[in-house]
């Protein structure tokens, strides 16, 4: 579970927490971590991604989805009834190969 620092007004979720004592290079980590934030607290670099207000794209009911979902299932099965039941591939038998005499 991640790690989530209510700093001022903003909430930031903790992406990586690394010692000083390690003299990380900071915008490297900045940048590899893609984090938006740095911190540095008794001796550690917090570096976090800000959390973004939501913001609603598509209303959507359970009626919605559900009739999407059965359209899906529908759409599948039609699908697979098209293509033709996979077989399993034989096994090669283990055949003992007689020793050569000496």
């Amino acid at each position: 579970m991640k790690n989530i620092i209510n700093y001022g007004d903003r909430r930031l979720v903790v992406l990586r927490i690394v010692n000083e004592m390690h003299k990380p290079n900071v915008d490297v980590w900045k940048e590899h971590l893609l984090a938006d934030t740095v911190l540095k607290k008794n001796g550690n670099f917090y570096f976090c991604h800000d959390i973004k207000d939501a913001e609603i794209l598509e209303e959507w009911t359970i009626s919605d989805s559900e009739k999407w979902l059965y359209e899906h299932k529908q759409e599948s099965a039609k699908e697979s009834d098209k293509k033709s039941p996979k077989q399993k591939p034989k096994r090669a038998s283990k055949k003992k190969i007689p020793e050569t005499e000496k």
